[in-house]
């Protein structure tokens, strides 16, 4: 990772949010309130963003840091979050099942199940209970 590296990624997260090419950098500076310095040096990749900079854009914008410092790992975290709501969504669904059915498994059938039903979602972006369900029982079996 370089400071070339990381500013290109910076004008990739800017382009995003419209700010465009010409005039980015007052924008920069009203926006995210850094000094004329700072913004100048980390958007021609002179210098690295600090870690105040870097915290401030990611907290105000939902800015992955990861994919930020090394392209790793997708833009923002809104794509994180929906990644997470779609887990937490799962779990819920294979647990309530388990409840429903009073069907005890230990962890590594839990998460066995839990693979099933995301291939499932990640298909479909549905959780199909009915697929989870049989899949379960037939699993006990």
């Amino acid at each position: 990772m370089t400071p070339d590296e990381v500013a290109d990624r910076l004008h990739m997260v800017l382009s995003d949010l419209g700010m465009p090419a010409h005039g980015r950098m007052k924008q920069v500076m009203e926006q995210l309130e850094w000094t004329e310095s700072q913004a100048g040096k980390t958007l021609r990749g002179e210098q690295y963003p600090t870690v105040e900079m870097m915290q401030d854009l990611c907290a105000k914008y939902a800015v992955n840091l990861n994919w930020l410092l090394c392209g790793q790992g997708p833009m923002t975290r809104k794509e994180d979050m929906e990644n997470a709501e779609a887990e937490a969504l799962i779990w819920e669904s294979v647990n309530q099942i388990l409840v429903d059915e009073n069907v005890n498994l230990g962890n590594a059938k839990r998460v066995t199940v839990y693979h099933f039903a995301r291939r499932i979602y990640d298909r479909t972006q549905n959780v199909d209970i009915e697929a989870i369900r049989d899949f379960i029982l037939s699993t006990c079996k």
